[in-house]
C-alpha cells in the first residue's frame, strides 16, 4: 500500500466491459431479496471485482494513512570533537578509608600514588585493577621548610641523588605512566633539580604532570627541551572541604577543557571530593566533556 495516497476506485480499461455486465447481473439478483439482504450480498459480490474498493477498505486505509510514521532508529555515536578532561586524584599511598569511593566510580580516573608509604603497593594494584592510570606522586621540596620530610627531593641535593631518588620511586611502583610532583613549589622552580627528574622521565619514556604548586615552575619549559610529554594542572578541586565549592572547581575545569580542547584537574583522596565528582557527572555529560585517563592526553 502506498502510504499517504489513496488510489481512486477505478478498474483497469481492459476489464471495464465485463465488469459492467457483472454489475447488472448482481443488481438483478439483489432486487429479488430484501433490502437488507440485498445490500450485504451486493457488497460481498462487488468486493470480488478487480480494482473495486469497499467502504470498509476505504476506512482501513484512511486510518492507516493517519498513523504516525514509526520513529527512526536512534543511532548513538561518540562525538569525535568532545573536550577531554583528566581528573587526577593525589595522595594515594597513605592509608585512607575513602579509596573505595573512588575505586567504585565507573569513570576513567588517574591515581597519583606517593611511593614508600604504608598503602602504596595496595593502592597501586587496586587502581590498576579499576582501570585507572597511575602516576608516581613524587615528593619534592615545598616553599615551607617545615613540610620537608625524609626522602623528599630538595634543592640542596646533588644531581645524582635527585636522579637516584626518582628512579627508586619508579621502581617501587611498576607500571606507572608518569610522575607528578607532591608539593614541590620550591623544587619545581629550580632548573637543575627539574632537569634531573625529567631526564629520568625521558629515559623511561614517561610523562610528567606539573601540579603547578608554583606559578614560577620551569617544568614545562625544560620538558619541552628534553622532549618529555608534559601536562599542567589547570585547577585544584578541593582547596576547601565543601561539596559545592568542589563542584564549582570541577565545572571550571570543564570550561577550561572546552576552551583549550583538554584540561587536567587535581583533587585528593577525600570524601567530599568523591561525592562532588559523582554529583557533577550529569552536568559534565551535558557539556559534552569526555573524561579520560592522563595518558590519553599525550597519546599520539
Amino acid at each position: 500500500m502506498n502510504r499517504g495516497h489513496l488510489s481512486s476506485p477505478r478498474m483497469r480499461p481492459a476489464a471495464a466491459g465485463a465488469s459492467s455486465r457483472r454489475r447488472s447481473w448482481i443488481l438483478k439478483v439483489a432486487m429479488g431479496l430484501s433490502m437488507s439482504a440485498a445490500f450485504f450480498v451486493a457488497l460481498l459480490l462487488l468486493d470480488a471485482l478487480p480494482g473495486f474498493i469497499t467502504p470498509a477498505q476505504v476506512q482501513e486505509r484512511t486510518v492507516a494513512d493517519n498513523l504516525p510514521e514509526p520513529p527512526a532508529p536512534v543511532v548513538t555515536t561518540q562525538p569525535s570533537n568532545r573536550a577531554r578532561l583528566a581528573i587526577v586524584i593525589d595522595d594515594w599511598g597513605y592509608p585512607s578509608p575513602y579509596s573505595a569511593e573512588f575505586l567504585s566510580m565507573d569513570i576513567p580516573l588517574t591515581a597519583a600514588v606517593i611511593p614508600h608509604e604504608t598503602a602504596s603497593q595496595r593502592h597501586l594494584e587496586q587502581a590498576k585493577a579499576a582501570g585507572f592510570d597511575v602516576l608516581v606522586h613524587l615528593p619534592m621540596e615545598p616553599g615551607n621548610a617545615q613540610l620537608v620530610t625524609p626522602g623528599m627531593i630538595t634543592v640542596n641535593m646533588e644531581t645524582a641523588e635527585v636522579s637516584a631518588l626518582t628512579r627508586e620511586a619508579l621502581r617501587s611502583l611498576p607500571g606507572v605512566v608518569g610522575v607528578n610532583n607532591h608539593m614541590g613549589s620550591k623544587a619545581t622552580e629550580d632548573e637543575r633539580v627539574v632537569q634531573a627528574v625529567l631526564e629520568v622521565m625521558a629515559e623511561e619514556g614517561l610523562l610528567f604532570l606539573d601540579s603547578r604548586t608554583s606559578s614560577n615552575s620551569v617544568a614545562a619549559a625544560i620538558a619541552t627541551q628534553l622532549g618529555v610529554p608534559t601536562l599542567e594542572n589547570a585547577v585544584f578541586l578541593d582547596g576547601e572541604a565543601d561539596e559545592e565549592y568542589i563542584r564549582g572547581q570541577l565545572l571550571y575545569a570543564a570550561r577550561q577543557a572546552q576552551r583549550n580542547g583538554a584540561a587536567v584537574a587535581i583533587g585528593h583522596l577525600r570524601p567530599k571530593t568523591a561525592q562532588a565528582i559523582q554529583k557533577t557527572l550529569p552536568e559534565l555529560e551535558q557539556m559534552e566533556i569526555e573524561l579520560v585517563r592522563i595518558s590519553e592526553l599525550v597519546a599520539n
